[in-house]
C-alpha cells in the first residue's frame, strides 16, 4: 500500500507538530477571551447531541425517533458520551472547548493552508480573516466548526505533500461522521490519489465508504432504519416548512454565501477562485477544490430535499477565505508587468471595499457578544424556573413547550425524555401539561418567530422568573 501511505513528493516545508498545537492553542485561548462565559451553547444540534450523549453513558440508545428530534451526528455524540460519566457540567465544559479548539483550529489550518498554497503574507490574512468573523465560524458550538476545521487540516496535509494518502482519508473520514457533505471530499480524495493496485484500491474504498456505514449502522441500531437521518431529517424539512428543493438552491447558495462572508471576502474568493482555476496545477487547487466540492454537497442536499441552511456553506465560505487572503496579497510574487498593475488595483479595491464596511462590522460583532450573554441569562433562568418546584410541575403528568425550538433545551434542563415533552404551539393540549412558555423579552426573541411574539406578552405573573412563565394546561 506504498502509494496510500505516503507520497515521494517533498514536503514545501515541514509540520513541526508541537508548534502547531500550540498555535491552535494560542487562538483558541483569544477566542475564549473574547467570548462571554460560560459560552451559551446551540440550543438544537448541540444540546440534542448532549442528551443523547447521555442516554448512550447510561447505558440506553438515543432517542432519535423523537417528534422534531434532529439530525444526529455520530462524532458529535460520541464525544458527549465520553465525558457524560464525568459528572455534571463536564459535557457542556467539553463541548466549549471544542468549539474554541475548533474555531482556533480552523483559524491557524487556513493560515497554515494560505502559506502552503501562496506566501506567508496570505497565510496570516487568512486566519486573521476567520479570527475576526466569529459571530458565523465560532458561533455557539455547532458541529460546523469542527467539521471545517477537521477539512482545513486535510487540507493542509495534502498541500504539504501531495497525495498524502492516509492521513488525509482519516481526517476526512472523521468529518463525515459530523456532516455528510465530507463523503464527497472523501471520494473525490479517493479517485485524485488514483491508487493502481488492487489492494490499494480497497484500501480507498473502505475509508470512502467508513463513515456513510458507521452513520448507517448506528441509524440500524438505534432506530431500526439505516436511513433514519436521512428520511427523518428530510420530513422533518417539510413539517416546518424549511427552504429545500432544486429550484431554491441558487437563492439558497447566493443568500448563504452573503451571510456568512463580508462583502470583500466574497469578491476576493470568486476573484481568487478564477486565479486558482487559471493556475490548474498550483497548490492553490488544494483551497479551491473545498469550494467547489462544498457547493456540489450544499446542492445535493437540495436535491434530496434536506434543509438548505446557511451554516452548510460554512465549508465552501471558509476556503474562500484562503483565496480572498490570496487575491488580496498575491500580486506580491507577480514580476512587473501589466498584469500585476492590474492585479494590484484589484487588491486595492479590496482593501476599500474592506475598510468602507468595518464600523457595520463591528456592530454585527458587538450584536453577536451581547446576544450570547442574553442566551446565557435565558437559560438560567429556565433553570431557576424548572429548578424551582413550580406548582404547575407539581401537579401536571409531562412537559409541554410553547415552540418546537424550545424541545432540547426543556428537555435537558427537567431531565424529561425529549419523546415526552409535547409541542403545544397553540398553547393548548389534549392532555394535562405543564407547558413552558416565554412571556416576551429575550426568551421570545430566542425561541419565538416574530408574529408569535405579541401574543405571549404581558404583565409578569407570581411565579414568572425573567422571561419564562409555566404554566398548567388541564391539571
Amino acid at each position: 500500500m506504498a502509494t496510500l501511505v505516503a507520497s515521494q513528493e517533498a514536503p514545501a516545508t515541514p509540520l513541526r507538530w508541537p508548534l502547531e498545537l500550540a498555535g491552535v492553542v494560542v487562538l483558541a485561548l483569544l477566542a475564549w477571551a473574547w467570548a462571554p462565559h460560560p459560552l451559551p451553547l446551540d440550543l438544537t444540534d448541540v444540546t440534542s447531541s448532549l442528551i443523547w450523549g447521555e442516554q448512550i453513558a447510561g447505558g440506553g440508545l438515543p432517542s432519535f425517533g423523537a417528534p422534531f428530534a434532529l439530525t444526529p451526528h455520530p462524532l458529535h455524540i460520541a464525544f458527549a458520551a465520553v465525558f457524560a460519566p464525568l459528572g455534571d457540567g463536564t459535557a457542556e465544559s467539553a463541548m466549549r472547548a471544542l468549539a474554541f479548539v475548533s474555531f482556533g483550529g480552523l483559524a491557524w489550518a487556513l493560515g497554515r493552508l494560505g502559506q502552503a498554497c501562496s506566501s506567508a503574507a496570505t497565510g496570516v490574512l487568512a486566519a486573521l480573516l476567520v479570527l475576526t468573523n466569529p459571530a458565523e465560524l465560532l458561533g455557539n458550538g455547532t458541529v460546523d466548526a469542527p467539521f471545517v476545521a477537521l477539512i482545513a487540516w486535510a487540507a493542509v496535509l495534502e498541500a504539504r505533500r501531495s497525495r498524502r494518502a492516509t492521513p488525509v482519508l482519516a481526517l476526512l473520514a472523521a468529518a463525515g461522521l459530523l456532516r455528510p457533505e465530507a463523503w464527497l471530499l472523501t471520494a473525490a480524495y479517493a479517485l485524485w490519489l488514483a491508487p493502481r493496485g488492487r489492494r490499494e484500491r480497497l484500501w480507498a474504498a473502505c475509508w470512502v465508504a467508513a463513515a456513510p456505514l458507521l452513520w448507517a449502522l448506528g441509524d440500524l441500531v438505534v432506530s431500526g432504519d439505516p436511513l433514519h437521518s436521512l428520511t427523518h431529517t428530510r420530513d422533518l424539512t417539510v413539517q416546518i416548512g424549511r427552504r429545500t428543493g432544486l429550484l431554491e438552491t441558487p437563492g439558497a447558495l447566493v443568500d448563504g454565501l452573503r451571510s456568512l462572508l463580508r462583502p470583500a471576502e466574497l469578491a476576493g474568493g470568486a476573484a481568487g477562485l478564477v486565479l486558482a482555476l487559471r493556475a490548474r496545477r498550483g497548490r492553490l487547487l488544494f483551497a479551491a477544490a473545498p469550494v467547489a466540492l462544498g457547493v456540489a454537497g450544499f446542492v445535493a442536499l437540495g436535491l434530496a430535499g434536506l434543509p438548505l441552511n446557511a451554516r452548510y456553506l460554512l465549508l465552501p465560505a471558509a476556503f474562500l477565505l484562503v483565496l480572498a487572503a490570496h487575491a488580496a496579497l498575491g500580486w506580491v510574487a507577480q514580476p512587473p508587468g501589466p498584469a500585476r498593475r492590474v492585479w494590484l488595483a484589484g487588491a486595492a479595491a479590496l482593501a476599500i471595499l474592506a475598510v468602507a464596511v468595518v464600523p457595520r462590522e463591528v456592530s454585527k460583532s458587538q450584536d453577536f457578544r451581547a446576544d450570547l450573554r442574553a442566551q446565557g441569562v435565558v437559560e438560567r433562568d429556565l433553570e431557576r424556573l424548572l429548578h424551582g418546584a413550580p406548582p404547575a410541575l407539581e401537579r401536571c403528568p409531562s412537559l409541554a413547550v410553547a415552540d418546537r425550538t424550545m424541545l432540547p433545551l426543556v428537555a435537558r434542563i427537567s431531565g424529561s425524555e425529549l419523546a415526552n415533552v409535547v409541542v403545544a404551539e397553540d398553547g393548548t393540549s389534549e392532555d394535562p401539561v405543564a407547558l413552558v412558555t416565554p412571556t416576551g423579552g429575550a426568551a421570545a426573541a430566542l425561541f419565538l418567530p416574530p408574529d408569535r411574539r405579541a401574543s405571549v406578552s404581558g404583565p409578569a405573573q407570581p411565579g414568572d422568573v425573567g422571561s419564562w412563565r409555566i404554566v398548567a394546561l388541564g391539571c
